[in-house]
């Protein structure tokens, strides 16, 4: 009898050994990298697969924004490396910008994170790359509908190797193809999106007991609206007054050495310089560009005193010089420009306890303290779980001279009986006053507002049933304050001095989640996930709580992945989530006869909901087995729910259109109403491994 084995690598020495981490954080999510790019949906991309994991919203119109338990977007902080990196999606969601295939692991922390990170009130993506694999030279390149990329590895002497990747998109000539060929379509304005990203990767190991890395990394993000039919604004301003244009790109260089002093000890160092331009022009009437140059260092020092015990302190200071630069056209006519300097931080120190009393029992509690340099105002002496103000009934004097906000965070963990654990986690946090550069702006902002401050409280069971099947369930409690926010217009007839921003906005969010998973196994891997949450922000102008607009109550994904004979595998993703909140209209007002136009009867704002979303995305790929090298054909089929959209009830409006936003488009009269809502596409690519 002749047994053949086909391989699944071609790392002559590779061995690959599943199990289980210990875990230590109450609310930690660690993507399997090899699951995880099976997933429909994300192109293989392990960055994005953070959307389809409990606490976190839908997007909005399938776009790259994370809101993580009812926080904004700018609540969240990312991270490669433990640097802070400028954004870490291509614009619109598409892709992530850092190669997932150099990535060692992804980490996403959806609330009740410790005190090595700061300047978050929402969650933290930390995103680790991979040094290069030892044993030979190693390379792929990929090809799909949207974009092209490549990447190369290989050891360069015993010590030393290499990992190269590069991506560029197409997508402009793709919808220009089917806009224009396909669909036969002559549009008013010709879109053009435009993004390429980079990574190298060096990795050293001169002596024993020390590791070197230099990375560096760069993306670029360009998006043009391009209208023959508009000539307006002035030259002065921008030489193309017939488009809407945006650019972003960075360039970034990160350099790491690791170092175990000891058994017991060990330090990781960072130092980072990142180099950033965003630049937009709208035809002519308006111009800004900012520059920034930052530097970051994180020194991280772990002393394990004993099994009991360990202890972990450290550094993470940012130094963000920016320039900012504006130029508008303002309603008399005139030209009006602007340059501001900002120094952004913040300068933070921390330390934390790992404590083991018993085998089943870890206790984490840790302290924090951040400088912010780009506002001025006096910060607080104890960490702050409330709004402590001395003006309050029951309040106190807990001001300092300086822009401080220190923070106390403890978590814990008790395996009460085996493979059963409860787990909990409380502490305050705050961060910079967002938008950031334009909340604390000196002409269009205010510099002495305070840090945004908020109190997460967390608590879960984790239930491992099996070697491969877990149930985690939290529950969670979030207030905000001190949020800077426009002032309504009462506000400002009431006192025509104050600022363009104010600090007292305050929010509050809680939540249920369940995380159901099935590790990968022979044939298959997938998880269940559900969330249930309210997120609230104080209205001023009507004097009590109200819905935050990006609140969506129930969200529930399944994710689905088999393998099949014959080197193929199928995967599904199945989305169910209510609809943003929504101003109703309850048809027309009155008639217009001066300017010809109906005016509509709308409701209180935000007080009805969009009708809910669903989505039905479709993976299949095909691999075959060669000597050296690997072949994977792959298609995948998103929105296949939205070909509802183009069937028509009896009334002609469409049986089923998923809404991928806050609002419906009406007709002159509001008689009628479509959502916005995506298209049915099919992505095909091919992977050559070698």
């Amino acid at each position: 009898v002749i047994y053949r084995l086909e391989r699944e690598s071609y790392s002559e020495y590779e061995i690959v050994v599943y199990g289980k981490a210990k875990k230590k954080e109450v609310a930690k999510r660690t993507l399997n990298l090899q699951e995880i790019r099976k997933v429909p949906g994300f192109g293989g991309d392990a960055v994005k697969v953070i959307q389809a994991l409990p606490g976190v919203a839908r997007p909005f119109f399938g776009g790259g924004e994370i809101i993580v338990r009812g926080a904004g977007s700018e609540d969240n902080q990312y991270y490669l490396e433990g640097m802070t990196i400028p954004y870490i999606y291509h614009f619109g969601g598409l892709k992530s910008n850092y190669n997932s295939e150099a990535l060692q692991s992804v980490e996403f922390f959806p609330g009740g994170f410790g005190t090595r990170y700061g300047n978050a009130l929402g969650g933290v993506v930390e995103i680790k790359g991979r040094p290069y694999k030892k044993d030979r030279w190693h390379g792929f390149a990929d090809v799909n509908a949207f974009d092209a990329s490549f990447m190369f590895e290989s050891p360069i002497t015993d010590n030393t190797g290499i990992i190269v990747t590069a991506r560029r998109s197409y997508i402009a000539d793709v919808l220009s193809f089917v806009v224009q060929d396909v669909l036969k379509q002559q549009l008013p304005f010709t879109v053009v999106p435009f993004y390429w990203d980079y990574t190298l990767r060096l990795d050293i190991e001169p002596w024993k007991k020390h590791h070197f890395f230099l990375t560096a990394f760069g993306a670029k993000d360009k998006l043009e609206l391009i209208s023959t039919d508009v000539r307006g604004g002035s030259l002065e301003i921008d030489d193309e007054t017939d488009r809407i244009s945006t650019n972003l790109y960075f360039h970034m260089g990160i350099l790491g050495w690791d170092y175990d002093i000891t058994e017991q000890l060990t330090n990781e160092l960072r130092y980072s310089f990142l180099y950033l331009v965003q630049e937009l022009s709208a035809f002519g009437f308006v111009k800004a560009e900012a520059v920034g140059k930052g530097h970051h260092i994180r020194d991280a020092l772990t002393w394990e005193l004993n099994p009991q015990f360990t202890l972990k302190g450290g550094l993470d200071i940012l130094y963000g010089p920016l320039t900012h630069k504006m130029s508008s056209v303002v309603n008399t006519g005139d030209i009006t420009k602007d340059t501001t300097d900002y120094i952004f931080g913040p300068y933070g120190a921390y330390l934390s306890l790992e404590w083991k009393p018993k085998e089943n029992i870890l206790v984490i509690p840790g302290y924090r303290i951040d400088y912010y340099p780009e506002i001025d105002y006096k910060g607080s002496v104890f960490p702050e779980f409330r709004d402590y103000d001395i003006d309050d009934e029951g309040g106190f004097d807990n001001e300092t001279r300086y822009p401080v906000e220190p923070s106390l965070r403890i978590s814990a963990r008790y395996e009460f009986i085996e493979n059963h654990t409860a787990k909990g986690s409380f502490g305050n946090y705050s961060q910079t006053p967002k938008p950031l550069g334009q909340a604390t702006h000196p002409t269009w902002g205010n510099p002495e507002l305070e840090s945004t401050k908020g109190r997460q409280f967390v608590l879960g069971y984790e239930w491992q049933i099996t070697d491969l099947i877990s149930a985690d369930i939290q529950g969670y409690l979030n207030r905000q304050w001190n949020i800077a926010r426009f002032p309504d217009e009462k506000e400002f007839f009431q006192n025509p001095d104050l600022p363009p921003f104010i600090d007292n906005g305050k929010g509050k969010m809680m939540g249920f989640e369940l995380f159901f998973k099935h590790d990968q196994g022979k044939r298959f891997f997938g998880w269940l996930t559900y969330s249930l949450s309210r997120s609230e922000r104080y209205s001023y102008r009507d004097g009590k709580w109200a819905l935050y607009e990006r609140d969506i109550p129930n969200n529930a994904q399944l994710i689905a992945s088999y393998r099949l004979p014959y080197n193929m595998e199928i995967g599904t993703r199945l989305r169910y989530t209510d609809g943003y909140p929504t101003t109703p209209i309850y048809g027309p007002k009155l008639y217009d006869l001066t300017y010809f136009y109906y005016e509509a009867q709308s409701g209180k704002e935000n007080s009805d909901r969009m009708e809910p979303y669903v989505g039905f995305d479709l993976r299949f790929e095909k691999k075959f087995v060669f000597n050296n090298w690997m072949l994977t054909l792959y298609q995948e089929t998103l929105n296949i729910v939205h070909l509802l959209r183009f069937a028509k009830n009896p009334d002609g409006d469409p049986v089923f259109e998923p809404p991928e936003t806050d609002f419906y488009i009406w007709d002159y009269n509001y008689r009628h109403k479509n959502a916005l809502s995506d298209v049915p596409r099919t992505s095909v690519g091919i992977l050559a491994e070698f």
